[in-house]
């Protein structure tokens, strides 16, 4: 992931920074809560409880991967 960012072309103006920061840290906040065994229910432990945040954070990352360019095939000014 880092290797695409860094041979992207970001802009802030369409929000990646944005989405791909908020995903990362959704994505350790579910770490966080999947190691510190937290349990709301008998059926629903800590690592069902990651996941569903786990997926939050991918669709984060998603949207925010979908702003990049190509740093190489945008035109220079």
């Amino acid at each position: 992931m880092a290797g695409g960012i860094h041979a992207a072309y970001i802009q802030r103006k369409e929000g990646t920074v944005k989405w791909i920061s908020s995903g990362a840290l959704l994505s350790i906040f579910g770490l966080i809560v999947q190691r510190s065994g937290f349990r709301s229910h008998l059926d629903f432990n800590h690592n069902d409880f990651f996941h569903v945040i786990q997926i939050a954070g991918f669709y984060l990352l998603f949207r925010g991967a979908c702003t990049l360019r190509d740093r190489y095939t945008v035109p220079t000014r």
